[in-house]
């Protein structure tokens, strides 16, 4: 008993977590680790996978000790000097370094959320004049798929060096970085401004999907007596349940395994022939007359259970649109999505 426990005590801090969440078995560890950062998630995987088998006794420990250090920690104070001592025992230096300013000057790096927002061509039209080495560490500050649009946009030489640079950086000086971000600040302010106005239209367009249909069309009606062009805008951004059909075939049928089956007839109970249509002819024949059949079969439905049951397929299209996982560019600009 006394080896286990000397054993115990002797493991790493990533050890002892793989063999508590080992111990809480498949579904309630694995629902804690979903919980974590992915680099977390890493450590915790490599520290499972080499973890060799622990008899009971050092378990009971790990878990003794576990509930000890929890009840201990039950009254605590934060701050950033608490926060930054956390941070270093998981990384090095520079990341704990950039992390923290990130944290300190919250204005600063809402600028690189900001500037992944805006248009490719307008980004990469302003880091053609920069140095190469500057390209690089603004794109490296940006999310991947944000990069390679504007590197795609480059003249090939260009592209190839700012790669390059990009592969051999390091760590950037706090005084550089901070002149980089003032002037994008300068370069793009008023195109901020723009995306800021733009986000708002967004959201407004979210709490319209919302609503239900005579909600919407009283106070739709109400917004164009105001004004007539933000009402149109507002219409464009909202995703609709007839806006299925801007969906590929490949995505409408990915669609239509995902969604509640059960939802389906209620919701195109009353909709046009070519909606139902679009549904029928991304389905298979026999999937298609059994929903022909359930239809059929509802009889009347009230407007507020078919409201319901396409609302409820349309948040499923938004879910899965937001992972990437359906694509509805038919007709719209490449990788825009409409809501």
């Amino acid at each position: 008993m006394a080896g286990a426990v000397t054993s115990g005590a002797q493991r790493s801090g990533a050890e002892r977590a793989a063999a508590l969440l080992l111990s809480l078995g498949k579904d309630l560890g694995g629902a804690l680790m979903a919980r974590l950062e992915p680099a977390e998630i890493q450590r915790l995987t490599r520290a499972i996978s080499e973890l060799r088998q622990i008899e009971t006794e050092e378990v009971d420990y790990l878990l003794e000790d576990f509930t000890t250090r929890v009840e201990k920690a039950s009254s605590v104070r934060g701050g950033f000097d608490k926060a930054e001592q956390l941070l270093a025992g998981q990384f090095d230096a520079p990341r704990v370094m950039a992390i923290m300013d990130e944290l300190r000057s919250p204005d600063r790096s809402n600028i690189w959320l900001r500037l992944a927002q805006i248009d490719a061509q307008m980004l990469a039209t302003y880091l053609t004049a920069e140095y190469p080495q500057t390209c690089a560490v603004i794109l490296l500050k940006l999310p991947p798929h944000v990069s390679a649009k504007v590197l795609s946009l480059f003249p090939n030489d260009l592209a190839v060096e700012v790669l390059v640079r990009c592969l051999r950086s390091r760590s950037v000086q706090k005084e550089v970085m901070e002149e980089i971000e003032n002037s994008l600040s300068s370069a793009f302010v008023a195109t901020f401004v723009q995306a800021d106005r733009s986000e708002s239209f967004k959201q407004v367009a979210e709490i319209f999907n919302g609503f239900d249909r005579q909600t919407e069309s009283r106070l739709m009606a109400q917004i164009e007596e105001i004004s007539r062009d933000e009402a149109e805008q507002i219409k464009t951004l909202m995703f609709a349940f007839e806006d299925l059909t801007r969906l590929t075939t490949t995505s409408m049928q990915f669609l239509i395994q995902r969604i509640d089956k059960s939802k389906l007839p209620v919701a195109l109970k009353g909709t046009s022939a070519s909606l139902q249509n679009f549904f029928f002819d991304n389905m298979s024949e026999r999937a298609g007359a059994a929903l022909r059949e359930d239809m059929e079969l509802l009889g009347p439905v009230r407007l507020a259970e078919v409201d319901a049951a396409q609302t409820l397929i349309v948040a499923t299209a938004k879910e899965l649109i937001d992972l990437g996982e359906l694509d509805i560019s038919r007709g719209y600009e490449e990788d825009k999505l409409v809501y």
